[in-house]
């Protein structure tokens, strides 16, 4: 969580710097804490949050956070080899059924399972910005 912590101040002071800190496992609390930043600094259009070591506890604030209409800025979400099972995939629905800018999305390695990749592509259903996946 500290590590997040400082991401986040990082963000505050200088919100132009793009973060990659993929292959870095962070807490679920560390998740939370960078989706609780995301809409008032986040400015780039590319999220990367590969290979961090989070679940859907960790999925669930940043859905929240993503599925805001008002969070329009990221546009390609790579969440790849981060263990979201099929309630994370119940999560990242939700945002794929809200969000306006969301134009790729990368999942592969998430181990959604059947229940989860079915929810999600009921949620494609509704989303008519997505391009790739």
């Amino acid at each position: 969580e500290k590590a997040c912590a400082a991401w986040g101040k990082c963000l505050k002071r200088n919100p132009k710097i793009e973060v990659d800190m993929t292959e870095n496992n962070v807490s679920e609390g560390g998740l939370a804490y960078i989706a609780g930043f995301l809409r008032k600094f986040w400015v780039h259009p590319r999220l990367d949050l590969r290979s961090m070591g989070f679940g859907a506890d960790g999925m669930r604030p940043l859905s929240l956070q993503l599925a805001d209409r008002r969070m329009r800025t990221v546009t390609t979400l790579y969440l790849s080899n981060n263990e979201l099972g099929p309630e994370g995939a119940m999560h990242l629905a939700h945002v794929l059924e809200r969000s306006y800018s969301l134009q790729e999305l990368d999942v592969s390695g998430c181990g959604m399972e059947d229940e989860g990749v079915r929810v999600v592509a009921e949620a494609l259903q509704l989303n008519q910005r997505l391009e790739y996946m």
